[in-house]
């Protein structure tokens, strides 16, 4: 239908956060550097420019991770929730995650307990990814069939 088209194209257009890392890291930086760079084209036109937009202001780690966990990890989970085929980029999302927390933790030095909020955060939708994957498949058991494939055509 139209609307499974318009959630995948919105979908891929989001796709180098499910990704390997190395891609996801590259495709991160050169997002914040298109925002910087309309930045910087807003300050010399005189207009306000966002905190995102502001190279001398933004930390780009933390920037990522807020991308990522406020606007891409929602869609990334529903998308998952109803293909549940998708496991593999909420894998590769939720490890990414960890991984820009881990340099925005050395580049940027927050607190233990802003870090910790962070980790706290990753870490219960890490275990919400395990808890729908053991609920899928315990749910699949019910339709295995109860002798092996081979047993049957003797």
């Amino acid at each position: 239908s139209k609307m499974f088209r318009r959630f995948f194209v919105h979908f891929c257009d989001q796709s180098n956060s499910f990704k390997d890392w190395k891609l996801c890291q590259f495709w991160g930086n050169a997002l914040l550097e298109e925002c910087m760079l309309q930045g910087e084209q807003e300050a010399e036109l005189g207009l306000p420019v966002n905190m995102l937009f502001d190279r001398s202001k933004l930390c780009r780690p933390k920037a990522m991770l807020g991308i990522m966990e406020f606007c891409i990890a929602p869609l990334c989970i529903a998308a998952r929730n109803i293909f549940p085929t998708l496991n593999l980029c909420e894998d590769h999302l939720l490890d990414n995650l960890a991984k820009w927390a881990r340099e925005w933790e050395s580049e940027a030095k927050p607190t233990d307990a802003e870090f910790r909020a962070v980790q706290d955060r990753i870490d219960g939708k890490k275990r919400l990814q395990k808890e729908r994957v053991e609920k899928m498949r315990r749910w699949a058991e019910k339709f295995r069939p109860k002798e092996a494939w081979g047993s049957e055509r003797q």
